[in-house]
């Protein structure tokens, strides 16, 4: 049903999410480790944590029967580290975006000289980053 890049994309995508979801529970109570530079004011009462978990297992629970129903692996096998900064990448471009004035406006009215700010740091971040998919996609095509 999946090819081979297919299932490694769900499969890393689905790591990933279970990595979000565990590192978003962590930060519902304080770390028993004494760490010096919390993240988050703890302040989920006990039957919120609750419930967060168990919408928490309830996601696992659907990641776990699809791939269970699709045979898809749980582990993979070691992938290239020019691969892996490629999709960095991406997921930089997205992320940069993300600053564009339309996100920014949900955190509040964004002025004229903000947006004007803001859309010149994307543009500015976006052609490095461009530069970048380019060299690994040239860099990919010739080692084929």
């Amino acid at each position: 049903m999946f090819n081979e890049g297919q299932v490694q994309h769900l499969v890393t995508h689905f790591r990933y999410l279970d990595k979000l979801l565990g590192d978003a529970t962590a930060d519902l109570t304080p770390s028993a480790d004494g760490k010096l530079f919390e993240l988050c004011i703890h302040d989920a009462a006990p039957e919120e944590r609750q419930v967060l978990m168990t919408h928490v297992q309830e996601l696992r629970a659907i990641l776990r029967h699809f791939i269970q129903k699709h045979s898809l692996p749980d582990t993979l096998p070691p992938t290239s580290s020019l691969w892996a900064f490629q999709l960095a990448i991406s997921y930089a471009r997205v992320g940069v975006h993300e600053l564009l004035p339309s996100y920014l406006g949900n955190y509040g009215r964004v002025d004229d000289s903000a947006a004007a700010a803001v859309t010149q740091l994307a543009v500015d971040l976006q052609k490095p980053l461009g530069r970048l998919e380019a060299y690994l996609k040239e860099r990919s095509r010739t080692s084929e």
